[in-house]
C-alpha cells in the first residue's frame, strides 16, 4: 500500500502504531472537567470527513460536555496499514490499544467506546482480554 495524501485539516492528526499510521480527529469540549471522552471508530465507507459533517457538526450539547475523538483503523480512509498488518482481531485490538494509549497520554483517562459494525466485536474482545 502506498500512503495517500489526506485533505489538510486542523482537527486531524496521526497516531503511529506498529500496524500503520492511524488518522484521528478531535471535536468537542477541551476542558479537563468535561465528562469521559468518547472514542468513535470509523468503519468503511464512513471516514473522518463524514463523521465531522454528520456527527461533530450537529451534536451541540454532546460536544459541549465531552471531548470526542474518532479514528480510521488501518485500511479505512487515510489510515494506511503496514505491510505486516493482517486484519486479525488481535491486530485490531492492538491498534485500538495503541490509539487509546496515545490519546490517554494527552490527559484523557477513561474512554467511552462508540463502535459500529465489526468494531463492536473488537471492543468486546479488548474488554474480555483486559478482565
Amino acid at each position: 500500500f502506498s500512503k495517500r495524501t489526506a485533505p489538510a485539516s486542523s482537527t486531524h492528526f496521526y497516531v503511529t502504531t506498529k500496524h500503520g499510521d492511524v488518522r484521528c480527529a478531535r471535536a468537542g469540549a477541551s476542558s479537563p472537567s468535561s465528562k469521559n471522552p468518547l472514542l468513535f471508530v470509523m468503519d468503511g465507507p464512513n471516514v473522518l470527513e463524514l463523521w465531522e459533517q454528520r456527527f461533530a457538526a450537529q451534536s451541540g450539547r454532546l460536544l459541549q460536555d465531552h471531548s470526542c475523538f474518532a479514528y480510521e483503523p488501518p485500511g479505512v480512509g487515510f489510515s494506511v496499514p503496514s505491510p505486516a498488518y493482517d486484519y486479525s482481531l488481535e491486530a485490531q485490538v492492538e491498534v485500538m490499544d495503541e490509539v487509546i494509549g496515545a490519546l490517554a497520554a494527552n490527559d484523557e483517562e477513561e474512554f467511552v467506546l462508540c463502535c459500529g459494525c465489526s468494531h463492536v466485536l473488537v471492543a468486546l474482545y479488548r474488554n474480555e482480554k483486559s478482565t
